[in-house]
């Protein structure tokens, strides 16, 4: 019995010292969008630019649909073992701004909701997601622009990079060869999955598992 719970413990202090590896990454601005950039920093003024965070890796995936003018903003944190998962949502419409925000923290020591990442960041080094370029960077067929998309950024030490898409479904089934569409496509699925997640659990569970 002794041996198992050293065992134990052995495992536990190495999954939370683990370094994080996101793989290759690139260098690249073209990710930012002024007019987001703008609703976000009227709506959440105390939000800090990417350039100034001092996480090891800090994820951000903003959500845009028009009509109205909506916004979902979520940032994914990892440092010193300990990731952070943040939400910002902001609905224009006409004169009227509704906008919320909701913070977690998850506990290293969980390894149910930790795993939950880890797998995330290894499904995005499988897309690619920390090299991919631009959508306006891609030869594509077509002209599709429905006002929706998404932008990925991240910020892993000292490097800066990212992407920007706008229709990636509608683009994917008329340019069905290029592998960037699909890869924009499962890396939004893949944020949004992830983060559902956390808020369904800690909606549910906050009263005891949160501290």
């Amino acid at each position: 019995m002794k041996t198992i719970v050293i065992s134990v413990a052995l495992l536990i202090s190495n999954w939370c010292t683990a370094q994080l590896n996101i793989g290759p990454v690139k260098t690249d601005s073209s990710y930012d969008h002024p007019l987001i950039n703008e609703l976000l920093k009227r709506d959440f003024p105390d939000l800090q630019d990417l350039s100034d965070s001092k996480n090891e890796l800090e994820i951000r995936v903003c959500f845009m649909c028009p009509r109205p003018m909506y916004i979902k903003f979520l940032v994914f944190t990892y440092n010193d073992s300990v990731w952070n998962i943040k939400e910002y949502e902001t609905i224009h419409e006409g004169s009227v701004t509704r906008k919320s925000s909701v913070s977690y923290d998850v506990d290293r020591y969980d390894p149910w909701y930790s795993s939950i990442l880890s797998k995330m960041v290894d499904t995005l080094k499988q897309n690619n997601a920390f090299t991919l370029v631009s959508q306006d960077k891609l030869d594509l067929q077509g002209n599709v622009f429905d006002g929706a998309g998404y932008s990925f950024s991240f910020k892993y030490k000292n490097v800066i990079g990212g992407y920007g898409c706008y229709s990636p479904a509608s683009y994917a089934a008329g340019n069905p060869g290029v592998k960037e569409l699909q890869e924009y496509l499962n890396i939004q699925e893949l944020m949004l999955g992830t983060y559902k997640q956390f808020n369904y659990s800690f909606s549910q569970f906050d009263k005891w598992w949160v501290r």
